[in-house]
C-alpha cells in the first residue's frame, strides 16, 4: 500500500506542473506586454527618474497576478496555494533575470518585489478559483 501512496503523491505533484508552468509563461508575458507599454510610456513622455521603479513593480504584479489568476482557473482549486506556486516561479524567474544586470543588488527592493509578486499572484490564485464559469 505504501507504493500507491508514493504513486499518487507523484501523480498529484506532476498533474500541477504543466498548469503552473503554463500559468508562468503566460504571467511573464503579461509582465513583458505591460514593461513593453511602460518603455514606449517612459520614452514618448517627460517621465521623472522615480516614476520607473513603480512601474516596474506594477508590471511585475500585472505578470503575478495574470499567472496566479490563469493556474486557478486551469486547476479549479487550492487558489491560493497554486498562486503562492506561481508567484515563487516566477521569483525565481526574476530574480534570475536581475542577476543579469551588472549592479543588481539584492536589498530591500528586492524583497519589495518578491512580496509584490507573492501578494498578486496569490490575489490571482483567489479570484481564479472563485471567478464562475460562463455557462454554455
Amino acid at each position: 500500500m505504501s507504493t500507491r501512496g508514493q504513486v499518487s503523491e507523484g501523480r498529484g505533484f506532476t498533474r500541477c506542473i504543466r498548469p503552473v508552468a503554463i500559468s508562468v509563461l503566460i504571467g511573464a508575458v503579461c509582465c513583458a506586454l505591460v514593461l513593453l507599454l511602460m518603455s514606449v510610456i517612459v520614452s514618448s513622455q517627460n517621465i521623472p527618474q522615480f516614476a520607473i521603479d513603480p512601474m516596474a513593480i506594477f508590471s511585475i504584479c500585472v505578470g503575478g497576478f495574470a499567472a496566479g489568476f490563469c493556474c486557478a482557473r486551469i486547476m479549479r482549486e487550492g487558489g491560493l496555494a497554486y498562486g503562492a506556486l506561481c508567484g515563487v516561479v516566477l521569483t525565481i524567474i526574476v530574480m534570475l533575470a536581475g542577476l543579469a544586470i551588472k549592479d543588481n543588488s539584492f536589498g530591500i527592493p528586492a524583497l519589495l518585489k518578491i512580496a509584490f509578486i507573492m501578494l498578486s499572484s496569490m490575489l490571482g490564485g483567489v479570484l481564479g478559483v472563485n471567478t464562475k464559469r460562463r455557462r454554455k
